[in-house]
């Protein structure tokens, strides 16, 4: 088929992205709904001290993440391609096997680094001061053998989203999502409220996930007769691509686990589970973007490998004010009430006057952030790993000193403060240079329709909703005023976001045998 007649207008594509990103988003904004409902429940059985562990496991699994060595997005991007024609199935099956024993020794090695410093960790890094050490090692090392066991679910989704199977993927998560972190809950009020006990639960359930995502993914690969095997060389082609994917998955974690790195030698325990709080509640704003990268992402990748440059550039536009307006309408409520927020979600003042002033300024980092979702991928999906790897070491070689010095004057907000600054530097650089090479002349097409528009409406309501909401409301008022203003704030992104408001608009008025 010519390039050139594959649009994404077509009526048929846009069913499946639609199908794709409501999936996608189902299953990523589950996670954040379910930290929303559990988190307090772990902090009240847990303590916060103990809680601090959990915080540290989030921390300690992004930065394993530079271990993947780029091997699910590659995985990802190779299904993808290779899709298009059935007659590359038992390349798809050889490629799989032979990711996958890469990705479960990696996962071995993991388990064994972390279980053999759990000692170094907990007695010498970390500050307890109510935990015996000896508590607090056992925890680390049962955290080690979660960590080994669910290590390859990466591998298995990026393959799963390759092939475009985003629907039964995010069943997959939902219920495994939903039995690990809600399911632990009476494991800690009836059985042990340690941090030993919740790592044991995460262990089981991790790895239970881990295998079901596997044995879908070898289900929608197979190949009557086809016994996969084990071919180093199938990946020799992708080598480029995957250590590109490699150094920037270091660089990004350096990046976004640096200041939690830092602040968890500086602050004690307690406090350092307070600023995980935080951090946890600000990225859970990437739980909004990575649905519309997943679902995107494919279907970039197909454009460009076939040639259809007028459906290219409008995907990407549509990607970029989806998570425009995802992302403003969620931030700038954060950013204009934080300490109602956590007042709606903890209920405990100590709480809230520790973690608001951090919250504010991380969320208003990851909002920042979050604009380069997109584009990125359009990277990714173009084979062009070079320049996230060079913005990336370049505002790192800023950001460290800059973190370093606020971290050790300010604390907790210092770093927050740092990020922003990193982000905004590391958004502004990489956006310029992108369009220059992959989109020449839609920068300002960019950042006008696809930016001030859709930001415009939040920051407008919320601002107005900060300025008539009385003070001393209840928790149920609060929770219901918030919404409201949730809601309004999203509405008038939507409405300014031309692209989005197409494809809400199709959707409405499509007929029912389109459905």
């Amino acid at each position: 088929m010519p390039a050139d007649s594959v649009e994404v207008t077509n009526p048929s594509t846009l069913h499946y992205v639609r199908r794709d990103l409501i999936a996608n988003l189902l299953s990523s904004v589950w996670m954040p709904l379910l930290w929303i409902i559990t988190v307090p429940q772990y902090i009240l059985a847990m303590g916060p001290e103990s809680f601090g562990l959990v915080g540290l496991s989030a921390t300690i699994q992004s930065i394993v993440v530079l271990l993947d060595f780029g091997l699910s997005i590659t995985l990802n991007r190779e299904f993808a391609r290779l899709g298009i024609d059935e007659r590359n199935r038992g390349t798809m099956r050889d490629t799989l096997r032979t990711m996958e024993c890469i990705y479960w020794g990696t996962g071995a090695l993991i388990g064994l680094i972390l279980f053999a410093g759990a000692d170094v960790i907990a007695g010498h890094w970390l500050r307890p001061e109510s935990l015996p050490v000896a508590t607090v090692t056992e925890a680390i090392c049962i955290m080690a053998g979660a960590l080994a066991l669910q290590w390859p679910l990466a591998l298995y989704s990026g393959g799963l989203l390759g092939l475009h199977r985003q629907t039964s993927l995010a069943a997959i998560n939902i219920v495994f999502l939903t039995i690990r972190f809600g399911g632990v809950l009476p494991v800690l009020w009836f059985y042990s409220s340690s941090a030993s006990a919740f790592f044991l639960y995460q262990a089981a359930i991790g790895f239970l996930h881990t295998l079901v995502a596997a044995g879908w993914l070898w289900r929608n690969v197979s190949e009557p007769g086809h016994r996969a095997s084990v071919r180093p060389q199938l990946l020799r082609s992708q080598l480029h691509f995957a250590l590109g994917i490699s150094g920037i998955s270091l660089f990004e974690l350096l990046l976004l686990q640096l200041d939690k790195i830092i602040l968890s030698k500086l602050l004690s325990l307690e406090k350092f589970g307070y600023y995980s709080i935080a951090s946890l509640i600000a990225m859970s704003l990437y739980r909004l973007f990575i649905p519309v990268f997943s679902s995107i992402y494919p279907r970039l990748t197909r454009y460009m490998e076939l040639g259809a440059e007028s459906a290219l550039r409008q995907l990407y536009h549509r990607g970029c004010q989806l998570v425009a307006v995802l992302d403003f309408a969620v931030a700038s409520v954060v950013v204009f009430f934080p300490r109602q927020v956590l007042f709606v979600w903890l209920g405990d003042d100590a709480a809230v006057d520790a973690v608001a002033p951090v919250l504010m300024l991380l969320v208003i980092g990851t909002a920042i952030r979050g604009l380069v979702f997109l584009p990125s991928a359009l990277q990714l999906a173009a084979g062009w790993t070079a320049l996230g790897l060079k913005t990336s070491f370049g505002t790192l070689l800023v950001f460290v000193p800059c973190l370093v010095a606020l971290s050790l004057s300010f604390g907790a907000e210092g770093a927050a403060s740092a990020l922003i600054l990193m982000n905004l530097g590391y958004t502004t650089v990489n956006i310029w240079l992108m369009h220059r090479r992959l989109l020449p002349g839609e920068l300002r097409n960019w950042l006008i329709t696809d930016v001030v528009l859709p930001l415009t409406g939040p920051l407008v309501v919320t601002a107005i909703a900060r300025s008539l909401l009385p003070a001393g409301l209840s928790r149920p008022a609060w929770a219901a005023a918030l919404c409201g203003v949730l809601l309004l704030g999203l509405s008038t992104s939507v409405a300014s976001a031309p692209l989005v408001r197409a494809l809400i608009s199709e959707r409405l008025h499509k007929s029912p045998r389109h459905v």
